[in-house]
């Protein structure tokens, strides 16, 4: 997952799907990576891993607002 506004593209190689994202050198960004075996004990079929993974609320800011403190 990464965030939409730095989308730039999808593309493949011989044996890899490929994320293109806009960044900025020396500025943090975040995405996530997830990933599922047939054999695991977390999920047992596509669908089950398909709605954990929509059921997700991901936070690109690399840089959370920290509370204030007093």
């Amino acid at each position: 997952m990464v965030d939409p506004g730095a989308l730039v593209g999808v593309t493949e190689d011989y044996d890899n799907y490929l994320v293109l994202v806009r960044v900025k050198p020396g500025v943090p960004f975040v995405y996530y990576m997830g990933a599922a075996w047939d054999k695991g004990l977390d999920f047992h079929s596509r669908a089950e891993w398909d709605r954990y993974v929509a059921e997700q609320k991901p936070d690109f800011d690399p840089l959370p607002q920290r509370a204030s403190r007093r």
